[in-house]
């Protein structure tokens, strides 16, 4: 069985030297392929043009596997609101941004690696001088990068941050619409799932809150979801602010969101 994967781990990194290849020659963007820390990690850079080229060049082979997609905003948001989803499905996980991040790079390609998923990783704008970027120059490169996504194949789940960001992050809130549009124009909203809905650790307690804190995670469960956080250092405030939340995973259906 070693020898096995072993073969199959050479023939996936000789295909996807090609795929390097082909896309220097073919004038890519592809920043590059972190091969000794993680396998089936792709960091894209460029114009919209030559991303959406690379990422149509993806080897067929390398999404054979994989029948579900998740799209986050940032490296954490996918272990945060999905990490038992992920150590129990087969993803694709798309992060919209930190691709330029050496740091945040190697805690999802981390990630990714322990939960035996593909990442893609885009280099879109997390902060610009400091400050939270809109978005507003990107906004359409983004949804063009994710139609293509998502257009990839019959995804059997898509999943995502929901309509208010959760807690009202506003790359969560655009990354949500962004998403929902792409799986639209698929017409894949069937298949569509959001992130389940926030509390507030102060307000765990109160009765209006408990439909949503239904099904927590078991011992087991949780411990490995905790174990796939530690690969976020980086991020270890932000996981003990969200650390209430994370052993439930109660994602919501498209078809089952209240519009009104």
């Amino acid at each position: 069985m070693h020898m096995k994967n072993t073969k199959k781990k050479t023939l996936t990194g000789l295909l996807i030297c090609i795929f390097l290849i082909a896309a220097l020659f073919l004038g890519g963007k592809l920043l590059f392929y972190h091969v000794s820390d993680a396998e089936n990690i792709w960091y894209f850079s460029g114009d919209t043009a030559q991303r959406i080229e690379n990422i149509q060049m993806l080897p067929e082979h390398a999404l054979d596997d994989y029948d579900s997609l998740m799209v986050v905003a940032h490296p954490d948001d996918e272990t945060i609101w999905g990490g038992e989803h992920l150590l129990k499905g087969k993803y694709v996980v798309v992060c919209i941004t930190n691709g330029n991040n050496r740091t945040r790079r190697k805690e999802f390609a981390a990630v990714m690696k322990q939960t035996d998923s593909i990442g893609l990783m885009l280099s879109f704008p997390d902060k610009t001088h400091g400050k939270r970027n809109n978005w507003e120059s990107c906004r359409e490169e983004i949804q063009q990068s994710i139609d293509t996504i998502v257009a990839q194949k019959d995804w059997a789940t898509i999943a995502t941050h929901n309509s208010k960001g959760e807690y009202g992050h506003i790359h969560h809130q655009m990354t949500s619409a962004i998403t929902t549009a792409a799986a639209k124009k698929a017409d894949l909203t069937d298949h569509l799932y959001y992130f389940g809905t926030y509390v507030k650790a102060k307000n765990m307690e109160k009765q209006k809150n408990q439909q949503y804190l239904t099904n927590p995670l078991t011992g087991d469960e949780l411990e490995a979801k905790l174990c796939l956080t530690k690969f976020y250092a980086s991020q270890h405030k932000v996981m003990e602010h969200l650390g209430h939340m994370l052993p439930y995973e109660n994602w919501i259906l498209y078809i089952q969101v209240d519009r009104t």
